[in-house]
């Protein structure tokens, strides 16, 4: 099928545009993209536009507009004809009119969330638009969530090709794999939601354990039940925030003996070295340097100011007291742990880099700066779309940021990891910190 599909790309520039944008037209339309291998066709595209063939960024353009223009006629044909089909169908293949009142108030409550994330699953992509359309979902809010979704669907299948070349296809067998995984879980999660939502399993047997420890240990099951109260201040966040600090701390010392000790992720480091070097563009290239300035001190130290202005003028002095414990103190800790641990970086790195290299500055600067901007939205913000929006690009931004020092070939894989592992550690202790120290001083006389 590959020949096939870079004969049509090639055969005529202007027409292997077009059917770009009809491959990925047809396979988010209705039913008929489970037969369209849209995916593989924008890979493809993607590197032939290496080679010079086509031009990558009319290969996103072609493969976003045409998968949004599929997406919003699978939503018309659901909105028009879709209740119709239903209530026509109601009592037969166990669908029920019931069944329809539910979807519209799932769509009002998650609809969003499922026309993005069934953007890459494979079988949801041909479905979720034409359910959106049955629901009556408000379409300016299904089309920024569709756009947003298609904009990095085409992004991210058109760079496999891009910039991994050749190797494309074990990561593409590979995302195959994790969707059809996905799906199955989603389906198992749906099916336990049913069993226990509409069946009330298993809350008779949960009132039972509860009242049974309580009488057996009142205090000790008191207690820990507070740890998991979600509007208490020593309640769930605490609780939560405490194993993500554990686990952060504990992934960091792991990642720091592995490859101090030549175990398993050490080896990884020269694997991953020797691919990325093999698979260098100077298309990428120029790219990759772009991305990784995100994780600059300078982006950091402008985040910093932008944020401390924003929470200053909002009035939200403790988030402020986190934000500079978090960005002042977690450079310093970051220049110690590069001098204390003293790693030489890779050879032959395609950018100058300077300083030692374990933990990676840009990795760790990325998550910190955007994972506070991401605990700021989620704290602060109203919208359902900005409560989505700047979280997942914050997301993208950090692994971009990790995935370009390595191709850059200026960090080991460990030294990316190690970056995230430590930022996250005292991102989540700085806001540990601020939020006891609020709790304690509002209570205190």
């Amino acid at each position: 099928m590959e020949q096939e599909i870079t004969a049509l790309l090639t055969g005529h520039t202007q027409l292997g545009y077009l059917v770009l944008f009809l491959g990925a037209f047809l396979e988010t339309s209705a039913f008929v993209g489970l037969l369209v291998p849209g995916e593989t066709l924008i890979v493809v595209a993607g590197l032939l536009a290496s080679q010079g063939i086509l031009r990558i960024e009319y290969v996103l353009l072609c493969a976003a507009i045409g998968a949004v223009c599929g997406d919003s006629v699978s939503y018309v044909i659901g909105a028009v004809y879709g209740e119709r089909l239903l209530t026509k169908a109601s009592g037969r293949f166990f669908i029920k009119k019931s069944y329809l009142s539910e979807a519209k108030s799932f769509y009002t409550r998650h609809g969003g969330k499922a026309v993005f994330f069934g953007r890459f699953v494979g079988w949801l992509r041909a479905v979720v638009p034409l359910l959106a359309g049955i629901s009556h979902m408000r379409y300016p809010r299904f089309l920024f969530f569709d756009v947003y979704g298609c904009a990095l669907w085409a992004l991210l299948f058109s760079m496999l090709g891009f910039v991994l070349g050749s190797g494309w296809r074990t990561i593409l067998a590979a995302m195959h794999r994790l969707g059809l995984e996905g799906a199955i879980v989603i389906g198992l999660l749906v099916l336990a939601w049913y069993l226990l939502h509409k069946r009330r399993l298993g809350r008779h047997a949960v009132s039972r354990f509860d009242a049974a420890l309580s009488a057996q240990f009142p205090s000790s099951w008191r207690f820990l039940k507070a740890r998991f109260e979600a509007g208490s201040a020593y309640g769930l966040s605490l609780t939560f925030s405490l194993i993500v600090l554990a686990l952060a701390i504990a992934g960091f010392g792991q990642i720091a003996d592995q490859w101090r000790e030549h175990e398993y992720l050490y080896h990884l480091d020269h694997t991953v070295h020797a691919y990325m070097a093999a698979h260098a563009a100077a298309g990428a290239t120029s790219l990759a340097a772009w991305v990784s300035r995100l994780g600059s001190a300078y982006v950091l130290l402008a985040m910093a100011v932008g944020l401390a202005v924003y929470l200053v003028r909002k009035q939200e002095l403790w988030m402020a007291f986190k934000l500079s414990h978090a960005f002042l103190f977690g450079e310093a800790f970051l220049y110690l742990a590069k001098f204390f641990f003293e790693r030489g970086r890779p050879a032959g790195a395609l950018i100058e880099a300077s300083a030692m290299s374990f933990p990676s500055g840009h990795a760790f600067n990325a998550m910190l700066a955007f994972g506070f901007l991401t605990y700021v939205v989620i704290t602060l913000a109203k919208g359902e779309i900005a409560r989505f929006f700047v979280p997942s690009v914050s997301v993208l931004v950090i692994l971009g940021v990790g995935l370009s020092r390595l191709y850059l070939g200026t960090h080991w894989f460990t030294d990316v990891i190690g970056g995230y592992a430590a930022a996250l550690a005292w991102l989540t202790l700085s806001i540990v910190v601020g939020s006891l120290l609020q709790n304690v001083l509002a209570r205190s006389p």
